[in-house]
């Protein structure tokens, strides 16, 4: 519209046909000064349109991965296949991460056999609980591993069939992997514990080794030092590998209990919680 009134203002009379549509324009005494000002408007208005137009263009540019903003070049670092690619990356390795963690801090079935409870004669109001758990592997473990960590499997001088080792290559495994089991984030262990009616802990069973002098004090609970578990799964790491070592042989240990006979009126059940050794301290000082 703008441009079709620039090219009339352009003649020095009107049209005849517009004349004819409009009679009451042909009435108008419009001199050359009054023109010429119309058609500096009209040019004004029309590079504001241009430059309105321009700036659409640019912003229009400015949505793909690269382009031209007035007299800047650009290409996004953002929402490109680079850093796409990049972010799946890393969401990958947070799932694997989580998923490994997941796998290795519960790799242990326990199975309570059905307690023994021996009463002395001597001593009517005490005695004696003893109580055997089966420890072994995930029959799914080294399945689930093996779907997230490259291991190979290395065969023993023995070619024991009840015993595995496992080597993945420092380059398919994350840094943060290996530094996690040269911490010993994976070493599991199993706290044994007598709860009551109330569902609070009233003793716990630890092994020795595992037990050091700097574990807070437990308020009132007595532990039990024992030398009863024995880890199945033992991950080592080195500068070029991960090892595994996988014992499929199931594991029973032993718990043995002088208490009266009260108490254990008060007990409820039983219960075998797996606790990674670096997390033991505060699971130790939140137990109820």
């Amino acid at each position: 519209m703008i441009q079709c009134l620039a090219d009339i203002l352009k003649l020095k009379t009107l049209p005849a046909d517009i004349l004819d549509k409009t009679p009451e324009i042909s009435r108008l005494d419009i001199d050359e000064t009054t023109m010429q000002a119309v058609r500096d408007e009209i040019e004004q208005l029309s590079g504001h349109i241009g430059k309105a137009q321009f700036e659409i263009d640019s912003l229009r540019r400015m949505s793909k991965d690269q382009g031209q903003f007035q007299n800047v070049y650009y290409r996004k670092l953002h929402n490109t296949e680079a850093s796409t690619d990049l972010e799946l990356a890393l969401d990958n390795r947070a799932i694997i991460k989580n998923a490994l963690f997941n796998v290795l801090s519960n790799p242990y079935i326990a199975e309570i056999a059905e307690p023994q409870i021996k009463s002395y004669p001597y001593n009517p109001g005490l005695l004696s609980v003893r109580f055997e758990i089966e420890y072994r592997l995930k029959k799914e473990l080294i399945e689930d591993i093996i779907e997230l960590v490259p291991f190979r499997s290395v065969r023993n001088r023995e070619e024991s069939y009840d015993f595995h080792a496992y080597t993945a290559k420092f380059s398919d495994i994350p840094f943060q992997l290996r530094r996690d089991i040269q911490r010993g984030d994976y070493r599991i262990i199993a706290v044994v514990k007598l709860i009551n009616r109330h569902s609070q802990s009233r003793h716990i069973f630890i092994d020795e080794k595992y037990f050091a002098d700097t574990l807070p004090k437990i308020r009132s609970i007595p532990i039990s030092k024992t030398n009863q578990f024995r880890q199945l799964m033992v991950l080592t790491a080195s500068n070029i590998d991960i090892q595994m070592y996988l014992n499929n042989v199931p594991h029973v240990s032993s718990y043995e209990l002088e208490m009266s006979v009260a108490d254990f009126n008060n007990l409820d059940h039983i219960a075998v919680e797996f606790v990674r050794l670096a997390d033991l301290p505060r699971y130790l000082n939140e137990l109820p």
